[in-house]
């Protein structure tokens, strides 16, 4: 086993992965993710609630009254195109599931800016998009970024490969 990382002390044995800090982050955008994608089912979907001013039980039950040990909140089946009336004296109000579409890709930019850096990848390559990129600036990221790509790599040969090859070799032969 040949162990590649980034050693920083000298009696230094282990590394821990670069991505161990931007591990959570990543769950962070899987979890929004789905909490967006959520709300915009709810909107989609009619959910309604039925809301009624009356001060009696048997008003306030008209629409299903409950079962012996049912709670008095009810479903109500409901079918695609459907159309409702509701009993006189109640309100049919629409669930109002609110979409955070705007602050939705300002979170992930700002998460995935965070993992680059924790990984010394760009914005550019995390969000595989140039855009808010002048030549400039993107030629100065992209520089960097392979800067430190070329050393990375010259540090693989010679610490993983070239002694992989050594001892397959003397294997071999």
């Amino acid at each position: 086993v040949l162990h590649w990382y980034d050693k920083r002390f000298p009696e230094q044995h282990r590394g821990t992965s670069e991505l161990a800090p931007a591990l959570e982050l990543f769950a962070l955008i899987d979890r929004y993710s789905k909490a967006v994608v959520q709300a915009s089912e709810t909107a989609a979907d009619v959910a309604l609630i039925f809301k009624t001013d009356a001060v009696d039980d048997a008003g306030a039950y008209s629409i299903q009254p409950p079962q012996s040990g049912e709670s008095p909140f009810c479903q109500i089946p409901w079918a695609r195109g459907m159309t409702i009336t509701a009993p006189e004296g109640w309100d049919a109000k629409q669930v109002n599931a609110e979409q955070p579409s705007a602050s939705y890709s300002m979170l992930v930019n700002e998460v995935l800016a965070q993992i680059g850096s924790a990984l010394g990848v760009p914005k550019l390559l995390m969000k595989n998009s140039a855009e808010n990129y002048n030549y400039s600036s993107a030629r100065v990221d992209l520089q960097q970024f392979q800067i430190k790509t070329r050393l990375d790599r010259r540090s693989l040969v010679s610490t993983v490969l070239n002694p992989l090859f050594r001892a397959w070799l003397e294997e071999y032969s």
